[in-house]
């Protein structure tokens, strides 16, 4: 095994020491400069507090982030873990930099990490939210895969994002940073739409959707399974177009589920032993999962409907002071039912419940596709009061913005689902305008700052 040690590698505001390990004997000195990698960080063992990061084909790994200063930084051996592809396969050891600032932590921890960073030094991989721009802040959090169920992950980099220190987990798993039991709850959902196996037959894995996901809207194209043993590496698919049968079979439905299936490469014994069975999740990996800067301030990705508001939602967090009475609420399962929201807010009843959402833009509830927030004014669960619409123009108006109204035909949100089960009085959504919901998806970088602004200054008066 040949080590190759690079230099420090510039990206945003951090320096990086990267360091590739060839397990084939030849220098590979390729450029990692993905930041979809960025943030499956995993602490690397009991004897060091290193970060390791495995790429796609676990020949390259990131290490750090530290400033080397001309110096020459300590090292310690340790083995990386890998996240792609399948588990058990063995993973070459690499070298990885002992950040000081953590060296008293007992695992990694993001909280440990935060607590014992300071200003200036960049030893967390994901400094606080005030480190890193609005973009960057978004790629790191679309780069986390979050399928319903599957969301410890990104909470556990929401959690290294928060600079406050009043966070709790409920058995939900849904994060809450402030009072539980504050009459008014600001809720953000992590989980995205994605899919779950079914069945897996002579290694052929089907799925069914988890929440709002059409086969449409993300096609033919590499997936990841969330075996017991790890993440599998596979290929959704709908098989050929070589066939009279599928003209007729497309010109009397649409394409379905049904038609849906997963290779791997591996038989149903391997798959089995992997840990692939019915109930694994399934979603995108992390090289689909990088956004395309566009002109005009447009910005475009997967999962932006959860991952934009959920920045706008840190953005709120970071900026309001710890005596507020105000819960802040980063939800589970919500593409599924809101179940997430309904547990948390089924045994607090809050008086008002500010969902950040999308603001979809469709043809039967046009919205400008800018960075202007909008406002469900109803939607298939609930309504907003008028005198909250009223509000929210007025609250609006003093920051500057034009807020449109919007009525949502078909879905709702954590806070109008809430508000159908009778468990908070005031229900308001607060939308991100968004064209391709659920799909690949299309906003304007600046109506997340709009957002939060909004979203801000309307808990100070409601």
């Amino acid at each position: 095994m040949s080590l190759l040690l690079t230099r420090p590698q510039p990206v945003s505001s951090l320096s990086l020491l990267v360091l590739r390990v060839d397990a084939d004997h030849t220098d590979d000195s390729r450029p990692l400069n993905d930041l979809a990698f960025f943030t499956n960080l995993f602490y690397t063992g009991p004897d060091f507090h290193g970060l390791c990061l495995g790429a796609v084909d676990c020949r390259a790994f990131l290490v750090g982030p530290t400033v080397l200063k001309g110096d020459s930084p300590s090292h310690a051996k340790g083995k990386c873990l890998r996240r792609t592809g399948i588990v058990p396969a063995p993973v070459p050891p690499c070298l990885v930099t002992r950040p000081r600032t953590v060296a008293g932590a007992s695992s990694w921890d993001f909280r440990a990490c935060q607590a014992r960073s300071e200003a200036t030094s960049p030893a967390c991989i994901l400094p606080g939210l005030a480190k890193l721009s609005t973009l960057e802040t978004l790629r790191r959090l679309v780069a986390i895969p979050a399928p319903p169920g599957e969301e410890d992950e990104l909470r556990e980099a929401l959690v290294g994002l928060l600079e406050r220190k009043d966070v709790s987990v409920d058995a939900k798993g849904n994060l809450i940073v402030g009072q539980p039991d504050a009459r008014v709850a600001v809720v953000a959902h992590m989980d995205e739409v994605a899919m779950m196996v079914t069945d897996v037959f002579y290694g052929t894995v089907s799925v069914t959707p988890l929440g709002g996901l059409y086969p449409w809207k993300i096609g033919e194209g590499p997936v990841e399974i969330f075996a017991n043993q790890g993440r599998v590496a596979g290929v959704l698919g709908f098989g050929g177009i070589h066939t009279k049968e599928l003209e007729q079979r497309l010109s009397d439905e649409p394409l379905d589920w049904a038609r849906a299936s997963i290779d791997t490469g591996l038989g149903s014994e391997e798959l089995t032993d992997l840990g692939v069975r019915a109930g694994c999740r399934v979603a995108l990996p992390a090289h689909r999962r990088t956004l395309e800067v566009l002109a005009g301030g447009l910005v475009a990705g997967y999962t932006l409907d959860s991952r934009a508001t959920l920045v706008a939602w840190l953005k709120v967090v970071n900026g309001v002071a710890e005596r507020e009475k105000v819960a802040f609420v980063a939800s589970v399962q919500e593409e599924v039912g809101g179940h997430g929201a309904m547990w948390h807010l089924g045994n607090h009843r809050p008086e008002v419940v500010v969902a950040l959402e999308l603001g979809p833009v469709l043809d039967d509830s046009p919205v400008n596709l800018n960075d202007q927030p909008t406002v469900w004014v109803g939607d298939s669960y609930s309504s907003t009061l008028p005198s909250d619409l009223r509000l929210i123009e007025s609250v609006g108006a003093s920051l500057g913005l034009q807020i449109q109204h919007q009525y949502v035909t078909r879905g709702g949100s954590d806070a109008s689902a809430a508000a159908a089960q009778g468990l908070c009085a005031r229900p308001v959504t607060l939308g991100l305008p968004l064209k391709n919901s659920h799909g690949f998806e299309i906003i304007d970088l600046n109506g997340i700052d709009n957002l939060a602004n909004l979203t801000a200054e309307l808990i100070k008066h409601v």
